[in-house]
């Protein structure tokens, strides 16, 4: 299965969004971009949201549903477009064009590894998957009429469905100060007459991945130690996970609820710091410290 593609499950009643962050210390620009389409009947459109991590502001671009087309693995949104290799975007006084390089050897293909697994093919409300866990950009950003060249790192990933989880955590990061990329989900969501709690973990060192999630029969403990940080333990097999998330400066974002509505406010950082230490029995196989962490503390 191609994650990236445009899964298109509803014609109406739906939202379906891509989600790339660009990260250039050395020019001090941390960026989540958000290209999405909802076609909640009341209120269908496309849009592009603009989070700026040092600027500590989000800017919600709106387009004409007409404005949005999924073609040759491309979103574009009127003269906007992402894909796998490249990304273009052209709003109110900011201009980006970058290339994605050295994406991680997992997620290289054509066809990728689900991060949900056979939970994909669940009657879920909501799906995300991730596209590229860490990956390498160079291009140019012009600002304010100023314009210069950027490189960095970058990350991928997206999200469709009907809403928003009920309560959620996300976490995020490939600024580690060891060869570590992490990405963590976990969401109460309902599944028929149920509501069930999914999570996936994908951790990246030195090239080789770890997996702790629902479909594989992970253990998951949560502990909230304040409206700013949580404490998260996977344990599977002999390994064990551990990880501490402090959240810093969030922003709010629009997120969809119900029928893909955007009308949720989701309060997101992208500068929080994340400790981990990922143990085999009681050995420590590597203990690091992440930075530009994304992180949502939605329970």
């Amino acid at each position: 299965m191609n994650t990236f593609e445009y899964r298109n499950k509803k014609e109406k009643n739906y939202f379906e969004g891509w989600y790339l962050r660009v990260i250039d210390e050395e020019k001090n620009i941390n960026l989540a971009l958000i290209f999405a389409i909802t076609k909640e009947e009341t209120d269908p459109h496309a849009f592009i949201q603009v989070y700026d991590g040092i600027a500590l502001t989000n800017k919600y671009h709106r387009f004409n549903t007409s404005d949005f087309r999924f073609i040759n693995d491309t979103v574009f949104i009127k003269d906007n477009f992402l894909s796998l290799n490249n990304m273009n975007l052209n709003v109110k006084d900011l201009k980006i064009y970058v290339e994605l390089e050295e994406i991680s050897t997992s997620y290289k293909k054509i066809k990728f590894k689900s991060a949900m697994s056979f939970m994909s093919k669940f009657p879920l409300e909501c799906f995300q998957e991730v596209n590229v866990i860490d990956g390498t950009f160079k291009g140019e950003i012009t600002l304010k009429g100023v314009t210069e060249k950027v490189s960095g790192k970058a990350y991928l990933e997206k999200t469709y469905g009907n809403k928003f989880p009920e309560t959620w955590i996300w976490i995020q990061s490939n600024h580690f100060d060891k060869d570590v990329s992490l990405t963590f989900a976990y969401g109460k969501i309902p599944l028929l007459k149920w509501k069930v709690k999914g999570f996936f973990t994908i951790i990246r060192i030195q090239g080789k991945e770890y997996r702790f999630a629902s479909y594989n029969l992970a253990r998951l403990k949560i502990n909230k130690i304040s409206d700013k940080q949580v404490e998260v333990i996977l344990k599977r097999g002999f390994h064990k996970l551990v990880l501490n998330v402090q959240m810093v400066n969030p922003v709010k974002l629009v997120g969809p609820m119900e029928n893909g509505k955007m009308d949720l406010d989701v309060f997101e950082s992208i500068n929080s710091i994340v400790s981990l230490t990922l143990y085999k029995r009681k050995k420590v196989v590597v203990d690091s410290i992440g930075k530009n962490v994304g992180f949502e503390l939605m329970i």
